[in-house]
């Protein structure tokens, strides 16, 4: 996983600003297709005081996040017995592991994207 920031900031005795920006990526545990979520923020804020009593601000933010998987992650979670053994002793695949790792790596991907202010 790696995060990167960036930030602005700045006032005077009527005005004051923020700017910040945010960058987030990481690799999930699945090894056999997809699994990579990464988000991208931005927020602001902005006051401005004409008046000793009066404060006029404006406060923004933006959210944007994509997150990749494989299409059968979600059933293979609930549908799949956590006792039931993948590997045979000689190291080759039993049928339900086979049948599980088939899934996640020839099932296809989706992708998730979401984006708000």
């Amino acid at each position: 996983a790696h995060q990167h920031n960036l930030s602005l900031s700045g006032a005077s005795q009527k005005a004051s600003y923020y700017l910040g920006t945010e960058y987030y990526a990481e690799s999930g545990l699945l090894h056999y297709n997809k699994d990579q979520y990464s988000r991208f923020n931005v927020r602001s804020n902005v006051e401005y005081r004409p008046f000793d009593r009066l404060t006029i601000g404006n406060n923004t933010a933006f959210t944007y996040y994509k997150y990749e998987k494989p299409t059968h992650f979600t059933s293979w979670l609930h549908d799949t017995n956590s006792l039931v053994p993948i590997y045979n002793p000689d190291g080759s695949y039993t049928k339900e592991g086979a049948s599980l790792i088939g899934s996640l790596i020839d099932g296809g991907e989706s992708t998730t994207k979401n984006s708000s202010i």
